[in-house]
Protein backbone atom coordinates (compact mmCIF):
# COMPACT_ATOMS: atom_id res chain seq x y z
CA UNK A 1 0.00 0.00 0.00
CA UNK A 2 1.17 3.90 -0.14
CA UNK A 3 2.40 5.26 3.03
CA UNK A 4 -0.47 7.56 4.32
CA UNK A 5 0.82 11.74 4.03
CA UNK A 6 3.73 11.68 1.35
CA UNK A 7 5.18 14.19 -0.57
CA UNK A 8 7.63 13.68 -2.97
CA UNK A 9 9.25 12.81 -6.43
CA UNK A 10 8.70 9.70 -8.37
CA UNK A 11 10.10 8.78 -11.33
CA UNK A 12 10.77 12.84 -11.47
CA UNK A 13 7.05 13.47 -11.54
CA UNK A 14 5.39 15.05 -7.76
CA UNK A 15 3.63 12.77 -5.64
CA UNK A 16 1.10 13.48 -2.99
CA UNK A 17 -0.21 10.39 -1.25
CA UNK A 18 -3.60 11.93 0.86
CA UNK A 19 -4.25 11.37 4.30
CA UNK A 20 -6.48 7.78 2.92
CA UNK A 21 -3.37 6.36 1.48
CA UNK A 22 -4.21 7.57 -2.29
CA UNK A 23 -2.54 8.79 -4.78
CA UNK A 24 -4.05 12.58 -4.94
CA UNK A 25 -5.69 15.34 -3.25
CA UNK A 26 -7.15 15.17 0.44
CA UNK A 27 -10.84 13.61 0.62
CA UNK A 28 -13.07 12.45 3.44
CA UNK A 29 -14.52 8.85 4.24
CA UNK A 30 -17.73 10.09 4.19
CA UNK A 31 -18.79 11.33 0.60
CA UNK A 32 -20.39 14.98 0.47
CA UNK A 33 -24.10 15.73 -0.43
CA UNK A 34 -24.75 15.56 -4.02
CA UNK A 35 -21.08 13.80 -5.20
CA UNK A 36 -21.11 11.03 -7.37
CA UNK A 37 -18.16 9.05 -6.13
CA UNK A 38 -15.89 7.17 -9.16
CA UNK A 39 -13.21 4.54 -7.25
CA UNK A 40 -10.68 3.55 -9.36
CA UNK A 41 -8.94 0.33 -8.78
CA UNK A 42 -5.59 -0.60 -10.99
CA UNK A 43 -1.85 -1.11 -10.85
CA UNK A 44 0.66 1.77 -13.03
CA UNK A 45 -1.20 2.94 -15.32
CA UNK A 46 -4.29 4.06 -13.20
CA UNK A 47 -1.82 5.48 -10.68
CA UNK A 48 -0.07 7.22 -13.29
CA UNK A 49 3.64 6.15 -13.75
CA UNK A 50 5.85 8.97 -14.71
CA UNK A 51 3.32 11.21 -15.03
CA UNK A 52 1.94 14.86 -12.56
CA UNK A 53 -0.28 14.37 -10.74
CA UNK A 54 -3.13 16.27 -12.85
CA UNK A 55 -2.03 14.46 -15.78
CA UNK A 56 -2.97 10.82 -13.84
CA UNK A 57 -6.08 10.14 -16.11
CA UNK A 58 -8.81 9.58 -13.22
CA UNK A 59 -8.06 13.55 -12.29
CA UNK A 60 -8.36 14.39 -16.08
CA UNK A 61 -11.88 11.97 -15.98
CA UNK A 62 -12.76 13.99 -12.87
CA UNK A 63 -11.67 17.55 -14.28
CA UNK A 64 -13.18 17.18 -17.51
CA UNK A 65 -16.87 15.49 -15.94
CA UNK A 66 -16.89 18.65 -13.37
CA UNK A 67 -16.18 20.96 -16.40
CA UNK A 68 -19.10 19.29 -18.04
CA UNK A 69 -21.57 19.27 -15.54
CA UNK A 70 -21.62 22.53 -13.43
CA UNK A 71 -24.04 25.23 -14.14
CA UNK A 72 -22.31 28.34 -15.30
CA UNK A 73 -20.93 30.63 -13.12
CA UNK A 74 -20.78 27.10 -10.35
CA UNK A 75 -17.37 25.86 -9.27
CA UNK A 76 -19.53 23.51 -6.52
CA UNK A 77 -17.96 19.88 -8.18
CA UNK A 78 -20.70 17.03 -8.77
CA UNK A 79 -17.63 14.26 -9.81
CA UNK A 80 -15.08 12.81 -7.73
CA UNK A 81 -12.90 9.99 -8.13
CA UNK A 82 -10.64 7.90 -5.22
CA UNK A 83 -7.45 6.18 -6.92
CA UNK A 84 -6.69 2.92 -5.26
CA UNK A 85 -4.13 2.18 -7.68
CA UNK A 86 -0.77 1.06 -6.74
CA UNK A 87 1.84 0.20 -8.76
CA UNK A 88 2.51 -4.12 -9.52
CA UNK A 89 -0.88 -5.16 -8.02
CA UNK A 90 -2.72 -7.98 -9.90
CA UNK A 91 -6.36 -8.14 -10.16
CA UNK A 92 -6.90 -10.07 -6.97
CA UNK A 93 -4.95 -7.46 -5.06
CA UNK A 94 -6.80 -4.89 -6.67
CA UNK A 95 -10.42 -6.67 -5.75
CA UNK A 96 -8.84 -7.22 -2.14
CA UNK A 97 -8.05 -3.39 -1.79
CA UNK A 98 -12.10 -2.87 -2.98
CA UNK A 99 -12.96 -5.09 -0.35
CA UNK A 100 -11.33 -3.76 3.23
CA UNK A 101 -10.23 -0.38 1.49
CA UNK A 102 -12.59 1.26 -1.24
CA UNK A 103 -16.27 0.02 -0.61
CA UNK A 104 -16.19 2.02 2.88
CA UNK A 105 -15.95 5.20 0.67
CA UNK A 106 -19.38 4.39 -0.87
CA UNK A 107 -18.34 4.09 -4.36
CA UNK A 108 -21.20 5.06 -7.22
CA UNK A 109 -19.17 3.50 -9.44
CA UNK A 110 -16.41 1.27 -9.94
CA UNK A 111 -13.76 1.73 -12.64
CA UNK A 112 -11.13 -1.37 -12.89
CA UNK A 113 -8.23 -1.18 -14.81
CA UNK A 114 -7.12 -4.69 -16.46
CA UNK A 115 -3.34 -4.68 -17.58
CA UNK A 116 -1.71 -8.48 -19.34
CA UNK A 117 0.01 -9.00 -16.58
CA UNK A 118 -2.83 -8.87 -14.03
CA UNK A 119 -2.64 -12.96 -13.86
CA UNK A 120 0.33 -12.75 -13.11
CA UNK A 121 2.41 -13.02 -9.82
CA UNK A 122 3.39 -9.08 -9.20
CA UNK A 123 6.87 -8.01 -9.92
CA UNK A 124 7.55 -7.64 -6.24
CA UNK A 125 6.92 -10.96 -4.88
CA UNK A 126 10.05 -12.00 -7.09
CA UNK A 127 12.37 -13.81 -5.11
CA UNK A 128 14.97 -12.81 -7.57
CA UNK A 129 14.16 -9.37 -8.31
CA UNK A 130 17.20 -7.84 -6.70
CA UNK A 131 19.85 -9.74 -8.83
CA UNK A 132 21.62 -8.02 -11.89
CA UNK A 133 19.59 -7.70 -14.86
CA UNK A 134 21.05 -8.66 -18.28
CA UNK A 135 19.09 -6.58 -21.44
CA UNK A 136 21.24 -8.87 -23.87
CA UNK A 137 20.30 -11.97 -21.95
CA UNK A 138 16.79 -11.01 -21.84
CA UNK A 139 16.27 -9.46 -25.24
CA UNK A 140 17.64 -13.23 -26.55
CA UNK A 141 15.73 -15.22 -24.39
CA UNK A 142 12.56 -13.08 -25.46
CA UNK A 143 13.72 -14.18 -29.18
CA UNK A 144 14.20 -17.80 -28.37
CA UNK A 145 10.91 -18.80 -26.22
CA UNK A 146 8.10 -20.28 -27.47
CA UNK A 147 4.85 -18.50 -25.97
CA UNK A 148 2.40 -20.36 -28.03
CA UNK A 149 0.77 -22.42 -24.88
CA UNK A 150 2.11 -19.25 -22.17
CA UNK A 151 -1.19 -17.99 -20.59
CA UNK A 152 -2.54 -14.61 -20.96
CA UNK A 153 -0.14 -11.54 -19.65
CA UNK A 154 2.49 -14.33 -19.97
CA UNK A 155 3.48 -14.10 -23.72
CA UNK A 156 6.79 -11.67 -24.42
CA UNK A 157 8.41 -12.31 -21.25
CA UNK A 158 11.80 -13.89 -21.36
CA UNK A 159 11.92 -17.56 -20.43
CA UNK A 160 14.32 -16.39 -17.36
CA UNK A 161 11.49 -14.41 -15.85
CA UNK A 162 8.82 -16.80 -16.17
CA UNK A 163 10.96 -19.02 -14.34
CA UNK A 164 11.60 -16.71 -11.62
CA UNK A 165 8.00 -16.22 -11.28
CA UNK A 166 7.14 -19.89 -11.15
CA UNK A 167 9.83 -19.83 -8.19
CA UNK A 168 7.43 -17.09 -6.67
CA UNK A 169 4.35 -18.86 -7.12
CA UNK A 170 4.71 -21.32 -4.49
CA UNK A 171 3.85 -19.34 -1.34
CA UNK A 172 1.59 -16.92 -3.22
CA UNK A 173 -0.50 -19.97 -5.76
CA UNK A 174 -3.73 -18.11 -4.44
CA UNK A 175 -2.93 -14.29 -6.14
CA UNK A 176 -1.99 -15.52 -9.68
CA UNK A 177 -2.89 -17.76 -12.90
CA UNK A 178 -6.56 -18.05 -14.21
CA UNK A 179 -8.66 -19.70 -11.54
CA UNK A 180 -7.76 -16.77 -8.81
CA UNK A 181 -8.26 -14.26 -11.37
CA UNK A 182 -11.70 -15.60 -12.75
CA UNK A 183 -12.61 -15.86 -8.70
CA UNK A 184 -11.48 -12.23 -8.18
CA UNK A 185 -13.53 -10.85 -11.14
CA UNK A 186 -16.86 -13.28 -9.99
CA UNK A 187 -16.01 -11.78 -6.13
CA UNK A 188 -15.60 -8.22 -7.78
CA UNK A 189 -19.00 -9.31 -9.21
CA UNK A 190 -20.90 -10.23 -5.61
CA UNK A 191 -19.09 -6.96 -4.00
CA UNK A 192 -20.60 -4.62 -6.23
CA UNK A 193 -23.79 -6.08 -6.82
CA UNK A 194 -24.85 -6.13 -3.52
CA UNK A 195 -24.21 -2.66 -3.21
CA UNK A 196 -26.31 -1.73 -6.89
CA UNK A 197 -23.05 -0.68 -8.23
CA UNK A 198 -21.61 -0.61 -11.78
CA UNK A 199 -18.56 -1.60 -12.87
CA UNK A 200 -16.41 -1.18 -15.78
CA UNK A 201 -13.67 -2.34 -16.96
CA UNK A 202 -10.97 -0.58 -18.87
CA UNK A 203 -8.24 -1.92 -21.35
CA UNK A 204 -5.81 -0.62 -23.17
CA UNK A 205 -5.70 -3.22 -25.76
CA UNK A 206 -6.06 -7.39 -24.66
CA UNK A 207 -9.12 -6.90 -27.09
CA UNK A 208 -8.77 -10.64 -27.96
CA UNK A 209 -7.73 -11.88 -23.70
CA UNK A 210 -9.57 -15.43 -23.55
CA UNK A 211 -10.13 -14.78 -19.48
CA UNK A 212 -10.90 -10.70 -19.22
CA UNK A 213 -13.71 -11.70 -21.98
CA UNK A 214 -14.98 -14.09 -20.03
CA UNK A 215 -14.71 -12.35 -16.94
CA UNK A 216 -16.61 -9.66 -18.26
CA UNK A 217 -19.62 -11.88 -19.77
CA UNK A 218 -19.93 -13.78 -17.13
CA UNK A 219 -19.97 -10.95 -14.83
CA UNK A 220 -22.24 -8.55 -16.78
CA UNK A 221 -19.66 -6.02 -16.27
CA UNK A 222 -19.09 -2.86 -19.26
CA UNK A 223 -16.00 -2.74 -20.80
CA UNK A 224 -13.93 0.19 -22.37
CA UNK A 225 -10.78 -0.42 -24.41
CA UNK A 226 -9.14 2.59 -24.89
CA UNK A 227 -6.49 1.07 -27.34
CA UNK A 228 -7.69 3.24 -30.22
CA UNK A 229 -7.70 5.78 -28.69
CA UNK A 230 -4.57 6.08 -27.47
CA UNK A 231 -2.78 4.99 -31.15
CA UNK A 232 -5.00 8.03 -32.65
CA UNK A 233 -3.06 10.69 -30.06
CA UNK A 234 0.28 9.03 -30.64
CA UNK A 235 -0.30 9.81 -33.94
CA UNK A 236 -1.58 13.62 -33.67
CA UNK A 237 1.27 14.63 -31.25
CA UNK A 238 3.79 12.69 -33.23
CA UNK A 239 5.02 9.96 -31.09
CA UNK A 240 5.97 6.79 -31.53
CA UNK A 241 3.36 3.91 -31.19
CA UNK A 242 5.10 1.75 -28.83
CA UNK A 243 5.92 4.54 -26.97
CA UNK A 244 3.23 4.03 -23.68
Amino acid sequence: ELRPGQDGLFREQPLHVNAQGLRGPETTLDKPPGVFRIVGIGDSFMFGWGVAQSEVYLRRVEDALNERSCPPGTTKPRFETLNFAVPGYNTVMEVATLEHRALAFAPDLVLQHFVGNDLAIPHFLDPDQDRPTSYLLDLVERAMTDTSDAEDGEAGFPTRQLRRRSEASAPYARLGGREPFLAAMAKLAKLTGERGIPVWTVAVGHVNNKNLQQAIRQNGFSYLNLGQALHRNLETTGQAADAW
